[in-house]
């Protein structure tokens, strides 16, 4: 469901699209566009769904469904709440992006563009005790439940998390899941099938569990390697190319096995300079 808030030129639309062109003296359009968002509104479409070779309406069935005709002045109130909400949402999206862009050139004029920090083995790091990498829990379908926490799938990545709909694992589940449940700044990797989407655990972030379609690195050691150093790290150009090197090498899926990933090269700064760069990114990120 779409709505045009304005037209500078002329449009056709394609035969799979139904218009409909409402009375703006009787209704306000923008209501019914947020009605028909709303669950109850597709809840209401559903009932005219047809199942055939590929699910659709028609148009003659979409002017048969009732729907609510409140008076046009609270169409018009409840219309202009929400898209003042939307309005908020879509300058907080435009925010954060400008913020990321900072925070990524921050660290690119920082550490990718400067070359005074010599290469490091990540399995080094992690015989140091400064890092650990990790896939998720394979858990057993037994051990999902009514009630737990989120059991993340790489579907539940996308800028962030988003748990709504995910399956839970319970409590026996979780407890033999150890160290593959979230700790704050893991940075989360999804490194099977959709390769590339990248998290960041913050404090505020609800308790969840790895599955293996996930991988994380989690600093073990904050003073010598900085979660904030490592999630930009991973975003960066450095990162991302040696995954598209290991990425492709079976005939299935793309998939970033954890030896490869041990074996890739990090520059690892000092621990001044990364403590100066989270001074920068830390406010940024929260």
């Amino acid at each position: 469901c779409s709505i045009v808030t304005s037209s500078i030129e002329p449009r056709t639309f394609e035969s799979h699209l139904i218009r409909c062109r409402l009375d703006q003296e009787l209704v306000c359009p923008d209501y019914y566009f947020y009605f028909f968002w709303s669950r109850k509104g597709r809840q209401l479409m559903e009932t005219i769904v047809e199942q055939v070779a590929a699910a659709g309406i028609r148009g003659s069935d979409l002017k048969r469904l009732r729907v609510p005709v409140p008076p046009i002045e609270e169409q018009r109130r409840i219309a202009g709440v929400l898209g003042a909400l939307d309005d908020k949402i879509e300058l907080n999206r435009k925010m954060n992006r400008t913020l990321e862009e900072m925070a990524q050139a921050i660290f690119k004029s920082w550490f990718i563009d400067f070359d005074g920090v010599d290469e490091a083995r990540v399995e080094d790091l992690i015989q140091q005790n400064h890092l650990l990498i990790s896939d998720g829990y394979r858990a057993k379908r037994v051990e999902l439940a009514d009630t737990g926490i989120p059991f993340a799938r790489a579907g539940n990545i996308r800028n962030g998390f988003h748990f709504d709909g995910a399956e839970l694992l319970g409590d026996s589940g979780t407890k033999k899941a150890k160290h593959k449940v979230s700790e704050a700044m893991d940075v989360v990797f999804t490194s099977k099938g959709t390769v590339g989407r990248f998290a960041f655990v913050m404090p505020s972030t609800r308790r969840f569990a790895y599955s293996p379609q996930l991988c994380f690195w989690r600093s073990t050691n904050a003073s010598a390697l900085s979660p904030f150093f490592l999630l930009y790290w991973m975003r960066s150009s450095a990162f991302l190319r040696q995954v598209a090197m290991v990425k492709g090498q079976t005939d299935m899926a793309d998939y970033v096995s954890l030896r490869d990933q041990r074996r890739m090269r990090i520059r690892v700064p000092g621990a001044e300079h990364q403590a100066a760069l989270e001074s920068r990114i830390r406010p940024l990120v929260e």
